[in-house]
C-alpha cells in the first residue's frame, strides 16, 4: 500500500457560505473558537471511511476538528509529516 494522507471533506448547507454562517454564528454569540487537529497513524487493516464514521460518533457537533488519518506510515513519520503539513497551511 502506498503511504497516504486522508483528510474529512466536510462541505453542507452551512459550509457553501462559510462568510455568511460565521457572521451569523459570531453574531449571535453561540460560537467560541476551539479548532483541533487530530492526527492518527493507521494500519491498513481498517478503512479509512470506517474510521472517519467511528470518529463522527465521538467528537460533538459544533467543534472545530480537522481529522487526519496517516495511513501507511510507522507512527513517528506519520506524526512528523502530519505535523510539517499543518504548521505550513495558512
Amino acid at each position: 500500500m502506498e503511504p497516504q494522507l486522508v483528510l474529512q471533506d466536510f462541505r453542507g448547507k452551512l459550509n457553501s457560505d462559510i462568510e455568511t454562517t460565521r457572521t451569523g454564528l459570531i453574531k449571535g454569540a453561540s460560537w467560541k473558537k476551539q479548532n483541533i487537529v487530530v492526527v492518527m497513524p493507521a494500519d491498513a487493516r481498517i478503512p479509512a471511511k470506517v474510521a472517519f464514521s467511528l470518529w463522527n460518533l465521538i467528537f460533538p457537533p459544533n467543534q472545530g476538528v480537522v481529522k487526519l488519518l496517516a495511513l501507511g506510515l510507522e507512527v513517528g513519520d506519520a506524526y512528523s509529516k502530519c505535523i510539517e503539513q499543518i504548521i505550513a497551511h495558512p
